[in-house]
Order: C-alpha cells, then structure tokens, then sequence
C-alpha cells in the first residue's frame, strides 16, 4: 500500500508521519496551505500531477479538504481523512458525500448529525503525541493553573447591536441556555428559522437589505459567545484565589490578576507549558458535541493534570477521577483546583496515570492502523498487545 499524505499548517502531523513509519506504510507527502477550504487556489493542479506521478492507493489528511475530495473522486483514489474540528469549517457540505470518502470525526454528536443530512461520517477519537512525553521530561510543575487557548473574544455585542430588545432579548435566552447545559449542544435544537427570520428582518432594516446572517453562522456565533463568557468568568473566579496564566494571544483587561502570554508554539513550547503547570485548565468550545478535543490529549501526552469540563465521551474514554479529572459547574471547577493545588502527591498520581493512558490507550499508530484496516488487510500493526484494551472505533455511528 502506497499513500499520499496531504499536509497543511495543521496539529497532528508529526505524531501521523511518525505511526506511518511505524506501521512499515510506504507514503509521500504533498503541502499546499490554502487560504480558503473552498477556493481552489492551485491545489487540484498541483494534487493531481502528485497522483500521478506515483501509485497511491488513498490520500490522507488531517481534517476534510473539499478540493482533495474532488480530485480523488475524478481520479478514482480513495480519500481518508481525519476531522479534530467540530463543526466542520466548510460551507457546502455537497463534497462530503462523494464516493471515494472515508471521513472520521473525533465527535461522535457530530457524526450523527451529518448522518441526518446524509453524509456518512465515522467515529474516530483522537490521539496523543508520545513524543511530548521526551520533549517535557524532566520538568517540574509550578503552582499554578494554566490555560493554553483563546477567549473566544467575539463580535456578538456588534452584531446585536441593531436588533430590538426582544431579540437580543431571545439570543440571550439561547446563550443563557446553552450555558446551564454542559453536556449537550443545545443550540442547534434553538436556533429555529422563524427567529432566524425575525433577526434577518432587523438586520435588513438597520442595513438597508445590504446583511444578513445565516444559520450556521449565527450558531457558530452563539457557541463561541458562550464560550467566551465560560472562559472570562471560570478566569475571573480562579485567579483571584490562585495564580493563572492564559496563552492565547488575546489579553481582557477585566482580567486584572492573570497573566497573559502569546499563544504558544505546538511543538516547541506547549509541552512545556502543559508540564510546568500543576493544573492544566481545559474549556471546550461548545459546538463540540460529545467528543474529547485535541487539548485534553496533548495535555495527557506531556505527563501535565487536566481538568475539563464534563462532555459525554470524557466518561467513555478516561477513568475520571484517576486519569483525568471533570467539573460541572464553577463552582466545583474551584474546588476541585483549591483541592488539588493543596494535595501534590493526589495530584502527580493523576497526572501519571493520564500519561500512561494516553501511551497505552491512544496512539497514532492505532488510530492510523484502524482507519486504513477498514478497507486495505495488508496493513498490520506490530504491537497488537497495545489495541487490545482499546474502545471500539471507526464503525460507523
């Protein structure tokens, strides 16, 4: 078997390369960054002239590139790929139904809301570099908390601005909403198309018919403004009573006792980071629905504690409470970071038994050797032993 590894500025691809070499897979890779998923800016060109230069059997990639669909849909080439993104950051959903599609998601929720616009979509969760593990060796945990992350500052407060009271009134309803329910995407079922209609008869008026918003748009819109809301206050309250560091490029002046820094390079600083802190702080972005992000992984796979908040596939994949710990309020997010920050050896047992599990139980070299045994037998993977006591993943949701 021979493939084609599409690469672009994205997470993943050294832990990806390094489980290809592992598992004896004969690949190429082929870089192109696009400015725009949707915009073909020389891509299929230069897609198709690797393809045939060579005899692949499927193209990889990390998260689903329309235009790498559509040149394997012409050339008869299986594409697989693998999305760490919910929602998908696509407009047109049309190239994910093409034929040659292998697409997994780390969100379980959002494979079976694609299922119900007919794209078939299969449940992968990710993986944990181990190499961070070698790149964090050594270091001591500070006392302190940290988050590596935006703050999800968005443009919600200029977009309701020229609504009327009663639908800024309903928007705040829904974000309101969305933020007492911390296991569930609830927006969607919210966000109906007769208050779309109502906001888009604002927007008109106030525009002159020159704007108006879309679905997708608004409900992605909402999710980060509430995420911004869950950050800046879980940073409000934390950091009055510990101290906190937030690396994300983005500074709030209502949060005068945290101290800011640039985001921090994937590779070269995040792991040390993730294991110079004694609590690594995890806020998911709430259009993920069920899935585990690719934060709690990295944190696991530098040796660091984590704290998330609680979402459905945490509890499937970790034993919380011994490799991972949950919260489900404010409140509880600051007990458990008091108790935790005062009881180091509780703490570190955590910490190692995370770091064991994400060797053990999430390797690129398995997930890699799940995917591409769905369809190719001639791949086997050298060490079964570490599949065994794995959950069940790539079937179809």
């Amino acid at each position: 078997m021979k493939l084609l590894f599409y690469k672009w500025h994205s997470f993943m691809n050294r832990g990806i390369e390094q489980a290809l070499r592992e598992l004896d897979i004969e690949y190429d890779t082929c870089f192109f960054q696009q400015r725009d998923w949707e915009k073909d800016e020389g891509l299929s060109e230069v897609l198709r002239n690797k393809l045939k230069s060579g005899d692949f059997d499927a193209v990889l990639s990390v998260n689903f590139a329309p235009i790498v669909s559509t040149v394997c849909e012409e050339l008869g080439v299986r594409y697989i790929s693998w999305i760490y993104d919910s929602p998908v950051h696509i407009r047109d959903f049309s190239p994910m139904k093409n034929s040659v599609n292998e697409i997994y998601s780390f969100d379980r929720g959002e494979c079976e809301a694609m299922a119900e616009l007919g794209i078939e979509m299969r449940h992968m969760p990710l993986a944990s570099d181990i190499l961070f593990a070698s790149d964090a060796e050594g270091i001591t945990p500070e006392n302190k908390i940290s988050l590596v992350g935006r703050l999800y500052q968005t443009d919600y407060s200029y977009m309701a601005s020229p609504l009327s009271d009663y639908s800024r009134g309903r928007l705040e309803g829904i974000i309101a909403s969305q933020r007492e329910v911390t296991c569930a995407y609830i927006i969607p079922s919210l966000v109906t198309e007769e208050l779309l209609a109502d906001l888009n008869r604002d927007f008109a008026k106030a525009s002159g018919g020159n704007y108006e918003i879309g679905r997708r748009e608004l409900m992605f819109l909402l999710a980060g403004e509430v995420t911004g809301r869950d950050r800046l206050l879980a940073a409000g309250l934390l950091s009055k009573r510990h101290p906190l560091e937030i690396y994300g490029g983005e500074k709030d002046e209502r949060l005068t006792e945290v101290s800011f820094f640039p985001y921090v390079d994937y590779y070269e600083k995040m792991p040390l980071v993730f294991a110079g802190s004694a609590i690594n702080l995890n806020i998911t972005l709430r259009t993920i629905r069920t899935g585990v992000p690719l934060r709690v992984m990295d944190v696991l796979a530098c040796g660091g504690f984590c704290i998330t908040d609680a979402g459905e596939e945490v509890y499937e994949l970790f034993e919380v409470g011994r490799e991972i710990e949950t919260y489900g309020s404010l409140e509880e997010l600051a007990e458990k970071c008091d108790y935790y920050l005062s009881h180091d050896t509780e703490r570190a047992a955590i910490a190692r038994a995370g770091l064991a599990a994400a060797r053990a139980r999430f390797t690129f070299k398995d997930r890699l050797a799940r995917m591409l045994l769905a369809h190719y037998n001639d791949i086997r993977v050298k060490s079964p032993s570490t599949t065994a006591s794995l959950p069940a993943g790539g079937g179809k949701t």
